[in-house]
């Protein structure tokens, strides 16, 4: 597993410009299932996107000198990368997958619990309103309109073109959406927050023969 750690906003908000990804991606988690036979576990690799705004100073923030120098604030993303041998074995908080498989179609579907106690929301955007607040003024000064540290991506990759992907939750701001492989699911964190019945978010894609 490979973690990075990026404690410069500019550096941080780079390496989302030049990988294509947008401010969604701060917070996020991305699954990409491979390509298996049909009666094995589907196993894959996962990457999960941590935003939060650190109290404690920097090493760099430390050493550095100078006339009037003030530090406004900070922000991190943490990018940390892995392995699993079986999707429907796989938790992220109290996030669960379950995978249907037919001799024609995989149908997955991603069980997200709402409610003020859930935790899942919170291992992604880490940290209350006020310091994802931090986070995004440092990040992104001159945007006040961000959805930076308010919303969470969840995108899973199938093995086959995704004929078809819906949340069984209408909410403003919930989207899910395919293109080719992938599934998109984009969750307001304060939606992720109400009491309610839980978001289930489902992807389908042919099943090799």
């Amino acid at each position: 597993m490979m973690t990075r750690l990026l404690t410069s906003a500019a550096l941080a908000l780079s390496l989302l410009a030049l990988s294509g990804c947008d401010e969604s991606d701060a917070a996020s988690v991305r699954v990409r299932l491979d390509a298996v036979p049909r009666d094995a576990a589907p196993k894959g690799q996962i990457a999960i996107s941590t935003l939060s705004a650190p109290a404690a100073p920097t090493a760099a923030e430390q050493l550095t000198s100078g006339a009037g120098l003030s530090w406004s604030g900070r922000a991190a993303v943490i990018l940390s990368r892995g392995q699993f041998d079986d999707l429907t074995k796989l938790n992220i908080g109290e996030v669960t997958f379950n995978l249907l498989r037919t001799p024609t179609q995989s149908i997955l579907e991603v069980n997200l619990p709402r409610g003020a106690g859930v935790k899942w929301p919170g291992l992604l955007a880490v940290g209350d309103t006020g310091e994802m607040g931090k986070a995004r003024a440092v990040m992104l000064p001159d945007d006040p309109d961000s959805k930076l540290g308010k919303i969470v991506k969840i995108v899973v990759e199938a093995p086959a073109k995704v004929t078809g992907t819906d949340s069984s939750v209408a909410a403003r701001g919930l989207s899910a959406s395919s293109d080719q492989k992938e599934a998109t699911l984009v969750v307001p964190i304060a939606e992720a927050l109400k009491e309610g019945d839980p978001i289930r978010w489902t992807i389908k894609w042919d099943t090799a023969k």
